[in-house]
């Protein structure tokens, strides 16, 4: 029985690909990466990615592409994010597309390559691919203070109660209505 994967957005696999990693890290801190996951192994509930429970086939296989992943060896990007570069690609044309996988891809290479480089010592690879994904994609919404930013500057339409505001709500109101008449 084939697994079927609903396709999503770019940004949708971004942040599947975040948490993935983010996972990952913490098992490449205990010295292991989590080798070659295939999408029907990976299950997505409210946003969260789940190792879907093995049977015994399941075992056999994983133990199968444990051995496999061994013999073939480590790549850059299982040293650094702890996730084989395959294994990144595999899953993100099941979660999104090729061009979504193309996309993606692209960013966690260039992350890679910058952490392997040394340049950026301060941050973990996770906030390194985060940040070369967020060049490219908008991953968190605007701040609300941004987003009340336009209610904030709009002038009021009614005075309140204090003298103070009357005052300055006049004042506006006047120099509003001056203005036409000084632009000649």
């Amino acid at each position: 029985m084939p697994h079927q994967v609903a396709t999503c957005s770019a940004l949708q696999c971004a942040l599947r690909l975040l948490e993935l990693c983010r996972y990952a890290g913490l098992v490449r801190h205990s010295g292991r990466c989590i080798g070659g996951l295939r999408p029907r192994d990976i299950v997505v509930t409210n946003g969260r990615l789940l190792r879907r429970p093995a049977g015994v086939r399941d075992r056999m296989r994983h133990r199968a592409a444990l051995r496999r992943h061994l013999r073939v060896g480590h790549d850059n990007c299982c040293h650094v994010l702890g996730v084989p570069l395959s294994t990144v690609g595999r899953l993100l044309v099941a979660w999104g597309g090729d061009e979504a996988a193309q996309f993606l891809t692209e960013s966690v290479q260039e992350a890679v390559d910058q952490w392997s480089q040394g340049g950026w010592e301060p941050l973990t690879p996770y906030e390194m691919l985060k940040y070369e994904i967020g060049r490219r994609l908008t991953l968190e919404p605007p701040a609300d203070l941004v987003l009340l930013q336009q209610e904030l500057s709009q002038m009021p339409s009614t005075p309140s109660k204090s003298a103070a505001s009357r005052r300055a709500f006049t004042w506006l109101r006047k120099r509003a209505a001056s203005a036409p008449s000084t632009m000649r």
